[in-house]
């Protein structure tokens, strides 16, 4: 929300223990070579680029490709994804040939969730740098047949890669089982546990809060810079073309005795949404009012929403309930590799991968949604017997349909039940609720354009009603209603 990655405090943390090795008089600082598993291969590949005094690397079971990567269907860890990378970088061989010639291995298994086609290929690209430097030999690639681990047969490349290229020994290390130490000899503190033992040490939560000090919108804004500015930053603009044509595909039904219609189009090429559209009995001339009626689930929770729908038809408003992409019947295949898994849900489920991957793309999934309920009120419009169009939206597509009637001045209300109230308030929280609060409704950088309650001025003079708004730990506070 804040526009900025939790990997630049691991590449802080990382460049100051070089600061200190570089203190000691034991230490060559000309020779000091960094490894690391999964994240710890993330951390080495981040001190590639930002660590000269780095003199040797074997970034393990990291490296692939940021594509091979996104199509494996595997999330990844928070500190590993980088607003905008597909457009601007770092791609995975960026790490390689930024540290180029200095001696790199890639260290990689060839059962990994970081695919070994992208480790092949991103290893390719970086021979290529290092030949340019009269330096192929510097670079390297071991691929074990192995899982996700540190496994035996990297544990041996990396000790005989850095006794040759930091030690100029003969690489002929074998590895054995290695002793271990038990987990309490590890610990630098009584406890292990640094913010216990050290009740004033400051958090990475404490620096959050730091920078959120920083991060406030400019004032005096006018409403129509604020649409610019959020369009943008919720990638709107991206997610398609508002001025092309829609050709509704539609199936006239009956339900409970009203009569409805089975709506479908591409709100943006290959991108399919859709809904139900109620009309109000007895009314053979043009509605008035219509709501457009977006569910958390879209037309899947409509069974249990009735007694709502029965409300909005009896005081005859034509009801769309729609479907924006990924929800409802419009929801997608499972997107990610840990959706079932115990230990990684929900928090590594396909709304996270799917949300982690737009922003790499430098858009987000709320955007993406909000333009589709941007289409379904163009639609509409497009309809002689639809009048005046108002929003409802419960639960996070309370978010995307009050975030839809900020950029579309001819909604002429807005309806949102358990909505966020405050974006701000949600970061200035250490604990709260990640399964409600996550990146269904999150955009990176978001609150650089302004917290939900700062664009009401591009909703005023409209109506707009908050029933049960929520704070960050799911809690309703003070109803908001505004006519």
């Amino acid at each position: 929300l804040q526009g900025a990655s939790v990997a630049r405090h691991f590449i802080w943390d990382a460049i100051r223990a070089f600061d200190y090795l570089c203190e000691r008089p034991e230490v060559d600082n000309d020779r000091i070579g960094v490894t690391g598993n999964s994240g710890g291969g993330t951390q080495t590949s981040l001190l590639m680029l930002s660590e000269p005094r780095l003199a040797a690397v074997v970034p393990g079971t990291f490296v692939t490709s940021l594509e091979e990567m996104m199509l494996a269907g595997f999330p990844q860890d928070m500190e590993q994804i980088v607003y905008k990378a597909f457009e601007r970088g770092p791609d995975h061989d960026d790490f390689l040939t930024g540290i180029a010639p200095r001696p790199a291995l890639l260290g990689a298994v060839s059962y990994d969730s970081f695919p070994i086609e992208g480790s092949i290929r991103t290893y390719n690209n970086a021979e290529k740098v290092y030949k340019l430097y009269n330096q192929p030999e510097n670079i390297g690639l071991v691929n074990d047949p192995s899982p996700h681990c540190y496994s035996d047969g990297l544990r041996q490349a990396a000790v005989n890669f850095f006794k040759q290229h930091l030690k100029n020994e003969t690489p002929d290390f074998v590895t054995s089982t290695p002793e271990t130490l038990e987990p309490a000899e590890l610990n630098v503190t009584d406890s292990g546990n640094v913010l216990q033992d050290y009740p004033d040490s400051r958090s990475i939560f404490d620096l959050i809060q730091d920078r959120l000090e920083t991060v406030t919108p400019p004032k005096d804004r006018a409403p129509q810079q604020i649409r610019q500015e959020l369009t943008k930053v919720l990638g709107v603009d991206q997610a398609g073309n508002r001025g092309a044509a829609i050709h509704p595909r539609i199936t006239p039904i009956e339900h409970d005795g009203y009569k409805a219609e089975r709506i479908w189009f591409f709100s943006a090429p290959r991108i399919m949404v859709g809904g139900v559209l109620f009309f109000p009995q007895n009314t053979d001339t043009k509605v008035l009012s219509t709501v457009i009626l977006t569910l958390e689930n879209g037309t899947a929770d409509l069974p249990e929403n009735m007694e709502l729908l029965e409300v909005l038809l009896q005081q005859g408003k034509a009801v769309y309930v729609f479907d924006p992409r990924g929800i409802g019947a419009v929801s997608p295949r499972v997107a990610s590799a840990y959706e079932a898994a115990s230990d990684k849900a929900p928090v590594f489920n396909s709304e996270y991968k799917m949300g982690t991957d737009a922003a790499m793309l430098g858009i987000s999934t709320v955007g993406l949604r909000v333009f589709d309920i941007l289409r379904a009120f163009d639609y509409l419009q497009s309809r002689e017997d639809i009048g005046e169009i108002e929003l409802y939206g419960s639960g996070h597509a309370a978010t995307w349909s009050y975030l839809a009637t900020v950029l579309e001045e001819k909604i002429t209300g807005v309806t949102c039940k358990d909505m966020l109230l405050s974006y701000r308030q949600l970061c200035q929280s250490k604990f709260y609720d990640h399964e409600r609060f996550n990146l269904k409704i999150m955009a990176w950088g978001l609150l650089q354009c302004g917290d939900l309650q700062d664009f009401l001025p591009c909703i005023t003079p409209r109506a707009i009603n908050l029933l049960s708004p929520r704070n960050s730990e799911n809690h309703v506070i003070s109803p908001f209603n505004r006519n």
